[in-house]
């Protein structure tokens, strides 16, 4: 029996308005159940004191709910202090890595230009070249923590709403490729210590979560440098196959990401045009803005927005 999705779930196409919740009625006889759907944001930032954070995200969907660009109130789901943190470390490491590799090699002419010890020499030029390479693979998986509490995240509301059907959003440039990934069930591919980390996910009841009916990853970044638990093995014509297999889609424009939604039956036809008419209105409005400003040309306000 198919469901229809009564709760909140994670499903936005491009600024495209959906039917919004028919009004209260009293009735003796069972309600006449609509379809409906709600928005969450899972969000990588942590909780900060006193809702700051959480509190300009929800200004500022307070104003597109009010614009109409938004067919409700979003839940916001903060992310966590630990996995945030250690992704900022690590990125920030991997940020000045040149000026880190400029010191290391300093340090090390000095020390073969002191000692003149060629075993000193083998060592220190050994280390040099792992740090390097352990840098090189960190440079991938330095969004993998902030993933992996998405995926949690996730699930912890998934069990709240267990009736609803779930659609996830992201994009490929940070951990949201791996955490839809690991939701649509692909994660089969994951390492032994991948996986000894997500244990804790198992254990606390979510056996039993079900996967999201689809995921759209916008594409932002490079494929060949995003972050994902397919084997680097696979190639790209590969990967993609694996995807589908699993819902999987990638997209560059709204467009592009209705259509595929179209395609696998989970929006009709005149929710393509409604997308579609959506994104020629950004793109006017944003002309209009442009025009104002005649000092720069509408090509580099076009990169800009």
């Amino acid at each position: 029996q198919k469901r229809v999705p009564s709760g909140p779930a994670l499903a936005h196409l491009g600024g495209a308005s959906l039917s919004s919740s028919p009004p209260m009625q009293v009735s003796f006889s069972a309600p006449h159940r609509q379809p409906m759907s709600n928005l969450a944001f899972l969000s990588a930032r942590p909780h900060a004191y006193k809702d700051y954070t959480e509190s300009r995200s929800y200004r500022l969907f307070s104003k597109l709910h009010a614009r109409g660009r938004l067919h409700c109130m979003p839940t916001l789901l903060a992310g966590s202090l630990r996995s945030a943190s250690r992704s900022a470390l690590m990125g920030a490491v991997l940020h000045f890595w040149p000026h880190v590799t400029s010191v290391l090699a300093l340090a090390l002419l000095m020390c073969i230009w002191q000692h003149h010890d060629t075993v000193l020499m083998v060592v220190l030029f050994g280390a040099f070249v792992g740090l390097a390479a352990t840098l090189r693979r960190w440079r991938r998986a330095v969004w993998q923590p902030v993933g992996m509490s998405k995926v949690q995240t996730f699930r912890e509301y998934q069990r709240l709403y267990s009736e609803c059907s779930m659609v996830f959003f992201g994009d490929n440039g940070q951990g949201d490729l791996l955490c839809g990934e690991v939701l649509a069930g692909a994660a089969q591919h994951l390492k032994p210590v991948q996986r000894m980390r997500r244990e804790p996910l198992l254990s606390s009841g979510c056996q039993t979560a079900e996967a999201p009916e689809a995921v759209f990853i916008h594409e932002v970044f490079d494929r060949r440098l995003q972050l994902s638990c397919l084997p680097q093995e696979f190639s790209a014509a590969d990967q993609d196959d694996e995807r589908r297999r699993f819902n999987i889609f990638f997209y560059r424009t709204y467009l592009g990401a209705a259509v595929s939604a179209y395609q696998s039956g989970l929006i009709p036809l005149e929710a393509v045009s409604r997308v579609g008419h959506s994104a020629v209105e950004d793109l006017v409005r944003m002309r209009v803005r442009a025009l104002r400003d005649v000092r720069r040309a509408w090509s580099e306000h076009f990169e800009t927005c």
